[in-house]
């Protein structure tokens, strides 16, 4: 039984990292070396190479020492200055933030259409009191008795409707 089925490849294939290769051997029936040649058949002649593979032969290459790096320590003086230089780059950002703000809001502000309103001058006008508390400006010419007469017929319709709603 020197053949191994693709089925039996694929057990092989899930289960060469987690068991040895006795283990597998005994489980499908092939001999050890039949199990070991098809696994370096999977390894070295397909590009189905797990990470742990990889991995692994990294460890074997190259063991013994890993060089670290040193960190720099920083003095003082130089925290101080790197803090500073972040405090007024951040202010200066900021700076150009609100001008670019103010800009764009007076830029609003003179697109907006503004609605132009009639505009009286309460001092020509002739002032007309109705009582203590209301009083009534007209046209220099108009009758002051008709335009208390106006006043009470609209006053009497806003009071009518107010009692209907």
């Amino acid at each position: 039984m020197d053949t191994v089925t693709d089925l039996d490849r694929g057990i092989i294939r899930n289960m060469m990292l987690k068991h040895s290769h006795k283990e597998i051997a005994d489980l499908l029936g092939y001999s050890v070396p039949v199990v070991n040649a098809c696994i370096q058949f999977m390894i070295t002649g397909t590009a189905i190479v797990t990470r742990q593979m990889i991995i692994d032969q990294k460890k074997i290459k190259q063991p013994g020492k890993v060089k670290s790096k040193k960190a720099k320590v920083k003095k003082d003086a130089d925290i101080e200055k790197e803090w500073k230089e972040q405090k007024e780059e951040k202010k200066k950002n900021m700076q150009h933030q609100l001008e670019h703000d103010r800009k764009k809001l007076s830029d609003a502000w003179l697109a907006r259409k503004t609605f132009k309103t009639l505009h009286r001058d309460f001092s020509k006008m002739v002032s007309v009191f109705i009582d203590h508390k209301t009083t009534i400006f007209i046209k220099p010419g108009e009758d002051p008795a008709a335009a208390k007469a106006k006043f009470f017929r609209n006053r009497i319709s806003q009071v009518k409707a107010e009692e209907i709603y």
